[in-house]
């Protein structure tokens, strides 16, 4: 999904670019020109500037969105691991297989994908648990290797690896933090800009 949310504001990027790039392109009409020494009027001077700005805002609240949505992951799986992690079930699982290959993302793009396979043992009781598109690093090489895991009282089978966990946030935390930084940024210069040309408009006029 936030993968989707950046395209679309390539995408509108790339739009806006084009649209002017046209406009300065294309043949104005006798009308539209101003003539010698004539001067556009605020208020079409400032219909101009809000038209301008809207794009800009347009890919800001996109970029607002992805870097939440990234920051929110991280907290949601940190949150969740800490509460099976604060039960003290301790469990040593053992990397059993390792799965690695390529999938197709929203974007249309492929993408390297690890699954890891590991199993653990309760009570005399076998379990198998699978890490999902991974984070944490393992190979072939690892297999038979421990992990530390904690695993629900209530639910043995629900279980978190904490190495993974911090791996993931260690990822998606600071993503989204430049990524909600980066329209912040933005809007913070477009508004010292405009503050400072209406207010040396102001004083030119005055």
């Amino acid at each position: 999904m936030v993968y989707l949310m950046l395209a679309v504001a390539v995408v509108v990027i790339v739009q806006c670019v084009t649209k002017r790039k046209k406009q300065a392109e294309s043949p104005k009409n006798a009308e539209d020109i101003p003539a010698v020494g004539e001067v556009c009027s605020p208020d079409v001077q400032e219909t101009r500037k809000k038209g301008g700005i809207l794009p800009v805002l347009y890919i800001c609240l996109i970029l607002w969105l992805c870097g939440l949505a990234l920051i929110g992951g991280a907290y949601k799986s940190k949150k969740e691991s800490e509460a099976i992690k604060s039960q003290g079930n301790r469990a040593t699982a053992y990397i059993t297989r390792v799965s690695e290959y390529e999938v197709y993302d929203e974007d249309g793009d492929l993408r390297d994908v690890r699954d890891i396979y590991i199993a653990y043992e309760l009570h005399g009781e076998a379990y198998k648990y699978v890490i999902k598109d991974a984070y944490m690093c393992a190979s072939e090489n690892d297999i038979g290797e421990p992990v530390e895991s904690y695993y629900d009282g209530e639910n043995p089978a629900v279980i978190t690896v904490p190495e993974n966990v911090e791996s993931k946030v260690s990822v998606k935390l600071p993503l989204g933090i430049v990524i909600f930084c980066i329209p912040t940024g933005l809007i913070l210069f477009f508004g010292i800009r405009y503050r400072m040309e209406k207010r040396s408009r102001v004083n030119r006029d005055g």
